[in-house]
């Protein structure tokens, strides 16, 4: 995520992202697929949701393979 854009909070990572994402203009429907996408990579990697750093990850995986807008 930039600098502009928060990142995941503990409280509710899940919809901390979508708000970062939403924040940059990001639909709803298209911020779920790339969560969706975010979710498929991760269990191919072996990255389960147990992991602490699950949601930070995401935030960066997302903003390395979402193009530029």
């Amino acid at each position: 995520m930039t600098d502009e854009q928060p990142g995941p909070t503990p409280a509710d990572p899940r919809r901390a992202l979508k708000d970062a994402l939403w924040g940059m203009g990001v639909p709803d429907d298209l911020a779920e697929a790339w969560i969706a996408r975010w979710e498929a990579a991760a269990a191919a990697q072996g990255i389960t949701t147990d992991d602490p750093a699950w949601w930070s990850r995401a935030a960066a995986w997302i903003d390395e393979h979402r193009p530029a807008d």
